[in-house]
């Protein structure tokens, strides 16, 4: 049976014009991530690959999940929860940051970009063409329900787009973790080696972290926390 994602409430968007309510401005943005999470580490490779890690900061919650309100203590609750002091140094996670926004409830779920100056960003690179967009929409969907490796080199068009960076961060975790930890082994995706040349995406990368969390968070699919 196929995992039913529930769409986030929370979308906004920032744009470079007089009325935006998000204007591109430099060290406005906090980007919260998990390099062990697929879809967060489809947004920090987006923003290397556009040259804006100098415009928006990173911030890397703890790479297993714990106590979000441990001041609580009838309040188990487990998840995401801030690793860096410097960024993050009066709230425990992000459960705050969304209780903020909403009082209804909701999954505290990274990434997600919080505020934290108007500069003109450098990127010269889209990955999400106009002449594209429906294509890339199509096989997002596609891509989000059944995982399938494409015969050609890039999922749309000629060139590499926002299509094959979701694509490529969910597949560079299946070897370490989803084979062994969620029972899917048939052929291991490092013999595809073709999938890891895109030096901005494949640099972010941090294995250690992938399965740490995986194996130290899913206590019901690895209750010994053993990593493999």
């Amino acid at each position: 049976m196929t995992f039913q994602r529930e769409a986030s409430r929370f979308r906004n968007w920032i744009e470079g014009n007089s009325n935006a309510v998000y204007s591109p401005e430099r060290n406005r943005y906090l980007l919260y991530v998990s390099l062990a999470c697929p879809w967060a580490s489809r947004c920090v490779g987006a923003i290397y690959l556009k040259k804006l890690d100098d415009i928006i900061g990173l911030s890397v919650v703890h790479l297993v999940f714990r106590r979000t309100r441990p001041i609580f203590e009838k309040d188990t609750h487990c998840g995401w929860t801030f690793a860096d002091p410097k960024t993050t140094p009066t709230r425990p996670g992000p459960s705050d940051l969304y209780d903020q926004c909403t009082s209804e409830p909701t999954r505290y779920t990274v990434p997600l970009l919080g505020q934290e100056k108007p500069d003109d960003l450098p990127s010269k690179v889209y990955l999400y063409p106009e002449e594209l967009q429906s294509e890339i929409d199509e096989l997002n969907e596609w891509v989000h329900d059944d995982v399938i490796l494409a015969a050609h080199r890039f999922l749309v068009g000629d060139r590499f787009s926002e299509a094959d960076l979701r694509l490529f961060t969910t597949l560079v975790r299946f070897d370490e973790v989803y084979a062994i930890h969620f029972k899917a082994s048939k052929q291991l995706i490092e013999q595809y080696p073709n999938l890891n040349n895109m030096p901005p995406i494949a640099k972010r990368v941090d294995m250690q972290q992938i399965k740490m969390h995986y194996y130290a968070s899913h206590t019901h699919l690895n209750p010994t926390t053993d990593l493999l």
